[in-house]
């Protein structure tokens, strides 16, 4: 006898389970309908470069003397060249030696490296440049003492690190003019604009003219500056960067 009432039982239990399996399949099909869907969308990191230190640290955690010379302070300045921009920062010499040659100095030595985003172009006997453009460049960062421990080349004196200027996530520009004693004048433009509509490929033309007279007898000086560069997306961890100036 129990062995029958319990075979009478089973198709019983079996019944029950197939219909709650049937209510629950239900109820989640129901709440997956109500669930509003939200769609994400990725953004590409900003383009930048690193630093000079190579470091991904900020510039306050970093064990390092940096100054930062930033696009807005360099053009609230007037300072259109690289002689001009590196006046503001604190402990560099600028040596104007010759009417066009000049060579920079920290804590008693020459800089004998410079950078240009992040990449060490050593020089032995020196840095002797003339009044480069400086609006191809983002910032200007000064670092003093000695780098080579970050970089691999250095002196006791410091390093100056040029980062140039990339395309942006978004498309804009600028247009300025300026005018000023000794008869000088100056136009120039900045713009940025995207390629693809996702962003991951844009390009960035930058350029300026400059004439001015001097209180030198003879002396003019007139700079033409054309920059131009294109930042792609190869790969989720992959970008390639081609650029072009003309000064």
């Amino acid at each position: 006898m129990k062995l029958s009432s319990l075979f009478a039982l089973t198709p019983i239990a079996f019944a029950l389970s197939v219909n709650a399996q049937t209510t629950q399949s239900n109820t989640v099909e129901v709440k997956e309908a109500d669930v509003e869907k939200i769609r994400i969308v990725g953004v590409r990191q900003n383009r930048v470069s690193r630093g000079a230190t190579g470091l991904t640290m900020e510039i306050s955690e970093t064990p390092q003397s940096i100054s930062i010379l930033s696009e807005d302070l360099m053009q609230s300045f007037g300072a259109f060249n690289i002689n001009d921009a590196l006046k503001l920062a604190p402990g560099i010499n600028v040596e104007e030696w010759e009417t066009n040659r000049t060579n920079y100095t920290a804590r008693g030595f020459e800089i004998k490296n410079t950078q240009i985003d992040g990449v060490g172009l050593p020089n032995d006997w020196g840095i002797v440049t003339g009044s480069v453009e400086a609006y191809g460049y983002e910032e200007i960062e000064v670092i003093r003492g000695a780098n080579g421990l970050l970089t691999g080349v250095g002196n006791a004196s410091g390093t100056i690190n040029y980062v140039r200027k990339r395309p942006t996530n978004e498309e804009g520009g600028e247009v300025g003019a300026s005018f000023g004693s000794y008869n000088f004048k100056r136009v120039q433009g900045d713009y940025s604009m995207l390629l693809t509509e996702d962003g991951s490929w844009a390009a960035r033309v930058v350029g300026s003219f400059e004439d001015k007279e001097s209180h030198l007898d003879g002396l003019e000086n007139d700079r033409g500056f054309v920059y131009g560069v294109i930042d792609g997306q190869l790969t989720d961890n992959a970008t390639i960067t081609f650029g072009l100036s003309y000064q």
